[in-house]
């Protein structure tokens, strides 16, 4: 999940980053990449990307479970 505060959850991993590229996936999507010391990629709607208005340089929180981690080499 991409949040612009803190919020209470269970999930324990809550990463604070700076949006570095949003890339147009089609009409319905996008994937945007915060940095939090490396690149980490989430895949939102347009209608979300824009509702919390979202562009490059903008500050997030990235939150996540660790089983939602798929890491690529």
């Amino acid at each position: 999940m991409l949040s612009k505060g803190t919020f209470v959850s269970s999930a324990r991993n809550i990463l604070k980053g700076n949006v570095i590229d949003i890339i147009n996936v089609d009409n319905c999507s996008v994937i945007v990449v915060v940095d939090i010391g490396i690149p980490i990629k989430s895949l939102i709607t347009t209608k979300s990307l824009n509702k919390m208005g979202i562009g490059k340089g903008t500050e997030l929180y990235v939150v996540f479970k660790t089983v939602s981690v798929i890491v690529y080499k």
